[in-house]
């Protein structure tokens, strides 16, 4: 397995703004988005729930929005029950304040935002599956935290085992502009 659940969507977001901007030819685009019909899960990814209960991290909700992506851009069939069965296991880390909990035993603040930014993607670019209730709701509850966790200057701590990332900042502006 190649573990692509962090690149196809980055993939797929380059590629949406390399269209908009027309910096190259449609047909060259279009080539590009060809090749990401080659993408399978099975083949294509490490990690992801194969039930809506498995103890899957934050790679299944990286895995679910690069196959939502994947559709949205009409590279791929809608496959709704793959993207509830990895919703339905992200939620089961989302505690009473819409707060993402990961393993660890304390994580890093990064590791609540990240897939919180991920679910917020999903609702963005039109998932209206079985979860979308409680997506929607767990984000707007930690919406409001998220305003709380950042200094006066709108920086966020971190530490732990992502301390070398420093695109905090990054996924609360999304966070927040989704809110």
């Amino acid at each position: 397995n190649i573990a692509n659940e962090f690149s196809v969507k980055e993939i797929i977001f380059c590629l949406m703004e390399l269209e908009k901007k027309q910096i190259f030819p449609q047909s060259q685009i279009d080539n590009w988005k060809s090749k990401l019909k080659d993408v399978t899960v099975a083949r294509s990814y490490k990690v992801y729930a194969e039930k809506e209960d498995s103890p899957v991290y934050n790679w299944a909700a990286f895995c679910m929005v690069s196959e939502w992506m994947r559709y949205y851009i009409g590279v791929a069939p809608k496959d709704m029950n793959f993207i509830d069965i990895q919703a339905a296991s992200q939620l089961q880390w989302v505690e009473e304040n819409g707060m993402y909990r990961d393993a660890l035993v304390h994580p890093p603040l990064v590791y609540d935002l990240v897939p919180r930014g991920l679910l917020s993607m999903l609702l963005h670019f039109g998932y209206h599956g079985e979860y979308y209730e409680q997506i929607d709701a767990a984000l707007r509850k930690a919406g409001l935290l998220t305003l709380d966790m950042q200094s006066v200057t709108g920086e966020l701590g971190f530490g732990g085992r992502s301390n070398g990332f420093v695109h905090n900042e990054s996924w609360i502006a999304l966070v927040c502009a989704f809110e």
